[in-house]
């Protein structure tokens, strides 16, 4: 089990303070979570390619709640796949779920087909991570109407799905983008040029970061480029050396999709020896990146923790598969952070710092 959480998912399950929700009913003792841990001992990114379930002695001896996942791009997208070790390992904690979690690779039309492999398994729920706001609708329409309760979390889908869903789990990602825009312009009250540098086209996720940082940012800050990166550190780390060559000391400050993409622009500004104001969209609480953070390396973000989204997304399911009423939108904390407080902000909110 991975360093702190353990510890992190007793707490929070215990208090439910954060995201206002009890704890699922069920589950098995320390001695059950650490006997079936060696069970689920796989790599995220390797489980999810098979299709492989944790199941926990629990689970086989009582009621067991089938929860199928179809996810985005695990192993990709660093975010997505520290949430998925920790829903496995929350799982086997509860004691009384079957989990199987499939990964699309970033494609919409497996994961619809995804969504029909776990109808036919006979789900109680079906979680979708989707890779598309809008073409995985037929995929939500077929569960639907197969009796199997459909949750999206982290991205939105289109609102022309909504009759199909029966939650949403996520953080609130045009509002990270909000905060951000409000960091920087406190910086720069008098304006400034920024470049940006956004995710996966077409993504949602990347869109909401995106659209929230450029309808909030003051008229007096000018974004001078907008480049993809795709969520990957090298590529941001091209795309930043291709903006310094045609802007070079124009630039006042990055704002980022994520902390990974900062940390990849930082490089290219670090060969330049440009010193300039990174702001990261979010950031996920591992050693790397808050160590970027209080360095003052990346000069804002926002805390987007992998546990919280774990926990919520699995306790609402097993709500579902018990047929109980859920809300129809559960939104995460968002947590601004600076150097100055980053790791106070993360004690605070009860989190662990992972590496």
């Amino acid at each position: 089990m991975m360093k702190g959480t353990k510890k992190f998912f007793a707490l929070f399950t215990a208090t439910a303070t954060l995201l206002g929700m009890t704890a699922c009913a069920g589950g098995g003792t320390a001695q059950t979570a650490s006997q079936t841990s060696a069970a689920a001992d796989t790599t995220a990114a390797q489980a999810a390619q098979t299709g492989e379930s944790v199941q926990t002695a629990a689970a086989a001896e009582g009621d067991v709640y089938r929860i199928g996942m179809v996810a985005n791009n695990i192993g990709i997208d660093d975010y997505q796949t520290k949430c998925d070790e920790c829903l496995r390992e929350y799982a086997a904690e509860v004691g009384n779920v079957e989990l199987t979690v499939l990964d699309a690779a970033g494609d919409v039309n497996t994961q619809i087909s995804q969504i029909q492999d776990l109808i036919q398994q006979k789900s109680d729920v079906i979680i979708v991570w989707a890779c598309d706001s809008l073409s995985i609708i037929p995929g939500l329409q077929e569960a639907k109407e197969a009796g199997i309760p459909i949750m999206c979390t982290n991205n939105p889908i289109d609102a022309s799905g909504d009759e199909y869903l029966s939650a949403f789990v996520g953080p609130d990602h045009y509002e990270e983008a909000v905060m951000c825009a409000d960091m920087l312009a406190g910086m720069f009250p008098d304006g400034c040029n920024v470049v940006q540098l956004t995710g996966t086209p077409g993504y949602d996720v990347s869109t909401w970061r995106q659209n929230g940082f450029e309808e909030s940012i003051p008229a007096n800050i000018k974004i001078l480029e907008t480049q993809n990166a795709d969520w990957n550190r090298e590529k941001a780390q091209q795309q930043m050396e291709k903006m310094i060559l045609k802007y070079g000391d124009q630039i006042d400050a990055l704002y980022a999709a994520d902390d990974n993409i900062a940390i990849g622009a930082y490089n290219a500004l670090q060969a330049a020896n440009m010193d300039i104001p990174i702001i990261a969209c979010a950031f996920i609480g591992n050693e790397e990146s808050v160590k970027y953070i209080e360095e003052g390396i990346i000069s804002g973000s926002v805390l987007q923790s992998p546990f919280p989204d774990a926990v919520t997304v699995l306790d609402t399911a097993i709500k579902l598969a018990k047929g109980e009423a859920v809300d129809a939108v559960t939104r995460y904390d968002l947590y601004p952070c600076t150097s100055e407080n980053v790791k106070q902000v993360i004690a605070d909110a009860g989190f662990e710092i992972w590496n």
